[in-house]
C-alpha cells in the first residue's frame, strides 16, 4: 500500500506520529499548529518542531524559533504504509551545530540565514534519541 506523496499530508502524518510517540513515552502533548507541539511531563516542559518528509535527501529548516526549551524532531515517512516512520531528534544545542558545520549543497542564493538544508546524512546519528528529551 502506498502513501501519496502530498508534502501537506506527510507533514500531518509526521506531527501525529510524533504526537503519539511522546504520548506512549508518558507525556501530555498538545498540537500547537502544523508543526509545533507542547509536551509536558512531570516538571519538564517543551516544544517540539516537527518535520515530516517522505524523501532522504535534505531537510529544510527554518530558524525562526527564539525558544529555548525547544526539541526538532525530524520524521522521514516511509511511502509504504505498512514501514515505521524514523525519528531523528536533536535539541536546539545540537541543531545549531550541525548547522554551523554543515556543508551547504544549495545555491546560496536560494537560502537565506532564516531558511537552511541540512543534508540527511547529517542528522541520521540522532536516530531515536529521544532520551534527549526525557
Amino acid at each position: 500500500m502506498q502513501l501519496k506523496e502530498n508534502v501537506s499530508l506527510v507533514q500531518k502524518t509526521a506531527l501525529f506520529y510524533t504526537a503519539a510517540e511522546l504520548s506512549r513515552r508518558g507525556f501530555n502533548v498538545n498540537i500547537l499548529d502544523d508543526d509545533m507541539l507542547f509536551a509536558m511531563k512531570d516538571d519538564k516542559k517543551f516544544y517540539i518542531k516537527v518535520s515530516g518528509q517522505g524523501f532522504k535527501k535534505s531537510w529544510i529548516v527554518e530558524r525562526k524559533e527564539d525558544i529555548d526549551n525547544i526539541v526538532y524532531v525530524f520524521v522521514y515517512i516511509p511511502k509504504d504504509l505498512y514501514d515505521r516512520p524514523e525519528f531523528f531528534i536533536l535539541t536546539k544545542k545540537e541543531l545549531e551545530k550541525e548547522i554551523k558545520n554543515k556543508k551547504l549543497k544549495s545555491p546560496k542564493d536560494f537560502l537565506s540565514d532564516k531558511v537552511i538544508s541540512l543534508s540527511f546524512s547529517s542528522i541520521v546519528k540522532y536516530a531515536d534519541k529521544w532520551l534527549s528529551i526525557n
